[in-house]
């Protein structure tokens, strides 16, 4: 049976028809067959992996659950559950079935944003040089000064806080090893931001590190102080890059 809800939408069924709500519009598809579709080991694995992912990318949201907030966009979970399952497949040297999240392409993951309304690089045009050492420490390198020209949607902020965190998760149980987080200081009053590199301490082996970096958007007011303009349709945020550390010892 479907029902009708308050915006005149269709969600339930109707024969061999399911209606179904997602963001705001109907969806309308074929049910599934009860009892007469036949699992192939194939499509078992392919079903196992997806779960995997989606089970992976949930324990690395909520890692960096600091990074966005309450302002991700309202698809992003989504969005990220599918990322994380694109670089599980990308990897071609394991059979389906026993690759995981460690053995795909992490670059996939670069460049995600938490909050597709505000692009990141739409909104901060630096582009910091990020590496990892021998040892395993994670190296983040700004310019020099920061320039006023590298904000170019500041709108009434009269400046900011960049802000970098690294986050490394044991990719087995998803737990967080370690975190750091660097924060620079903006202004924009024309003024140009004197940077300093970043270097966290060694990281142990076999993790998967995620560095993501933050715009907060700040303005002076006279009565309630400081306030942070950040908001639902303004927060950008994103992962700059993924790294895995040397694989532990067996």
């Amino acid at each position: 049976m479907a029902r009708i809800n308050a915006k005149g939408l269709l969600s339930g069924s109707v024969g061999p028809v399911a209606f179904r709500v997602v963001n705001g519009k109907a969806i309308a598809a074929s049910k599934p067959g009860k009892g007469n579709v036949k699992q192939t080991t194939a499509t078992k694995q392919s079903a196992s992996e997806f779960g995997m992912a989606l089970a992976a990318a949930k324990k690395i949201r909520l890692g960096l659950s600091d990074v966005f907030g309450p302002y991700a966009d309202a698809g992003m979970h989504r969005r990220f559950g599918t990322k994380v399952y694109e670089v599980l497949r990308s990897c071609h040297s394991k059979p389906a079935g026993t690759r995981t999240i460690a053995d795909g392409d992490l670059n996939l993951l670069q460049g995600f944003d938490f909050n597709s309304n505000s692009p990141f690089g739409q909104h901060c045009l630096l582009q910091p040089d990020i590496t990892m050492t021998e040892a395993g420490a994670i190296h983040i390198a700004l310019p020099p000064t920061i320039g006023l020209e590298a904000f170019p949607q500041k709108g009434k902020a009269a400046g900011g806080d960049l802000c970098v965190e690294v986050v490394a998760f044991d990719p087995v149980h998803w737990t967080i090893a370690t975190r750091s987080a660097f924060v620079s200081a903006i202004a924009f009053d024309g003024t140009d931001t004197a940077a300093s590199p970043h270097t966290t301490p060694p990281l142990e082996k076999g993790l998967l590190v995620f560095v993501t970096a933050t715009l907060v958007y700040k303005r002076h007011h006279a009565a309630l102080g400081t306030l942070t303009l950040n908001h639902k349709s303004l927060h950008p945020a994103a992962v700059l890059a993924v790294f895995l550390t040397a694989a532990a010892p067996a």
